[in-house]
């Protein structure tokens, strides 16, 4: 694995299928602490019916832990992901990072998102339409994205493009 830097709140997968998240940024040298978070079909099945998550296009199925079934499933079933924290003198969920598979970096993900153009057909339709001025009361008006207190202009949020100040009236 890259000696990447894991920051609160990214995701750790391991190779049996656990899917945990680190929290916080203080950490044991060599491994993060975790909570778990889900874990494959293959080796956890919950009687929760909030719990079952597919895993979209990949097809894998994976169950959420609730409460402190996640915890309990580490220390009955993979004891080799806890560590020791020196601090609270006890084990905790933790991953080494030699034991990480996989990471899951929320930044990165959303910045594959946002490059992509929206599948959705809401946002397509909204681009169908442009933009409406107020011209009456019962017209709906673009909302002000961003006003600039030096020279009073505004941008439309649904086009991007400048837009004059509206009069009193409206």
């Amino acid at each position: 694995m890259a000696n990447v830097k894991l920051r609160d709140r990214d995701g750790i997968l391991t190779k049996e299928g656990i899917i945990f998240r680190v929290l916080g940024y203080s950490h044991p040298r060599g491994a993060y602490i975790c909570d778990t978070e889900y874990a494959s079909a293959d080796i956890f099945q919950s009687t929760d019916p909030r719990a079952l998550r597919n895993g979209g296009t990949s097809g894998k199925v994976f169950y959420k832990f609730y409460d402190d079934e996640g915890w309990k499933f580490i220390f009955k079933n993979y004891p080799q992901y806890t560590i020791p924290h020196k601090m609270l003198g006890t084990q905790v969920v933790g991953v080494k990072k030699a034991d990480i598979a996989e990471e899951r970096l929320p930044q990165k993900r959303l910045k594959a998102l946002a490059s992509k153009p929206p599948a959705d057909k809401l946002v397509a339709a909204k681009s169908t339409l442009g933009c409406r001025r107020r011209t009456s009361a019962s017209s709906v008006a673009c909302s002000t994205a961003s006003t600039t207190p030096t020279t009073q202009t505004s941008t439309c949020w649904c086009t991007g493009e400048p837009k004059s100040p509206r009069s009193a009236k409206s």
